[in-house]
């Protein structure tokens, strides 16, 4: 589990909620949580993917505050996990900022699907993907037939 929001933990913030930089990994085997190294940014709203055995949390939303409002910001930062390490890389960003987006693999691709961005307030159609062997994005053909934010994805063998 990676990032996300939450109520205030605290009375003395005047924040609503807060997004969180944590992470937590679940073991089966002893029914028990674990907490991770946080992550180099705080997110909500990610898509977490798993791709030739590489974990990596795609996009999100975190926001900061301005004068007496948070401004919410749609990021283009790509994490990657490293399950051994316990640690927590910058990878090459994703062309467009969104969170909400599906997230699906195949192969040594990472494919980022819609979502939504701060950019331009509007859902996407576009489409994204990641190559690991170039460390490159590149847009996909064809985008998605409709904006779409909040879906989700999965590869059909």
């Amino acid at each position: 589990v990676a990032g996300g929001s939450g109520p205030v933990l605290t009375e003395e913030s005047d924040e609503k909620i807060v997004i969180f930089n944590s992470a937590e990994k679940y073991n089966p085997q002893n029914n028990s949580w674990s907490t991770q190294t946080p992550m180099r940014i705080p997110r909500c709203y990610a898509s977490l993917v798993e791709c030739s055995g590489r974990i990596f949390l795609c996009g999100g939303m975190t926001h900061s505050r301005t004068f007496s409002y948070p401004i919410c910001t749609s990021l283009r930062a790509i994490d990657e996990y490293h399950v051994k390490t316990d640690t927590w890389t910058a990878v090459t960003e994703m062309d467009v900022p969104r969170h909400h987006a599906a997230a699906v693999s195949n192969g040594d691709c990472l494919y980022i699907l819609g979502g939504l961005s701060t950019l331009n307030n509007m859902a996407l159609a576009s489409t994204e993907c990641y190559n690991l062997t170039t460390n490159s994005w590149e847009p996909c053909s064809p985008a998605l037939p409709h904006a779409l934010l909040a879906a989700q994805a999965v590869k059909i063998i």
